[in-house]
């Protein structure tokens, strides 16, 4: 897997880069296109939820002053606050399981709060390694965005074969 590629603004700070000057300015303006003006706006169930709301909160502060997360980014920020709070959920959930496990006399009873612990703990990891897959894919996140942005610009296509020596002929 590559590494992702860092902002031009970065590369510049850095006053390093194997990239030309029309490379970097290429890169910049699709930098420049991928943003947006517009504020995080966060959603309804994230509002009403404790946990998730002092999340975005927090986010939104640390976003302000960054500009490749824009307003694109207020669906994976949703989400990632909505798991957030969903996983610390899940583990008081967890616990108070592992509480009733130490208070369970039968094997019966203990069999099966393993077996919803188990259940529990899964459903956490697999459905935040999908939500970030699925993020990942659909340049939901700047990473992916920065990935995206083209590298080098388009490059004039000259004509090859006997297009070339009509070509060289009329100039001579």
């Amino acid at each position: 897997m590559s590494r992702p590629s860092k902002p031009t603004e970065l590369l510049l700070l850095e006053g390093k880069s194997h990239r030309t000057k029309a490379e970097l300015e290429y890169r910049e303006q699709g930098e420049r296109a991928l943003q947006v003006e517009r504020e995080l706006q966060e959603s309804p169930q994230v509002k009403a939820d404790k946990v998730a709301h002092a999340e975005f909160l927090r986010l939104k502060r640390l976003y302000s002053t960054i500009e490749i997360v824009s307003a694109l980014d207020q669906q994976a920020i949703n989400r990632y606050c909505l798991e957030l709070s969903n996983v610390a959920r899940m583990q008081d959930a967890l616990s108070q399981m592992s509480g009733d496990l130490a208070a369970a006399d039968d094997a019966e009873a203990r069999e099966r709060l393993y077996g919803q612990m188990n259940r529990t703990s899964a459903a956490i990891h697999k459905g935040v390694e999908l939500l970030l897959k699925y993020e990942d894919r659909l340049f939901l996140n700047p990473a992916a965005r920065i990935r995206a942005v083209p590298k080098t610009p388009p490059k004039e296509e000259k004509p090859a074969g006997i297009a070339a020596f009509m070509a060289k002929r009329a100039e001579g």
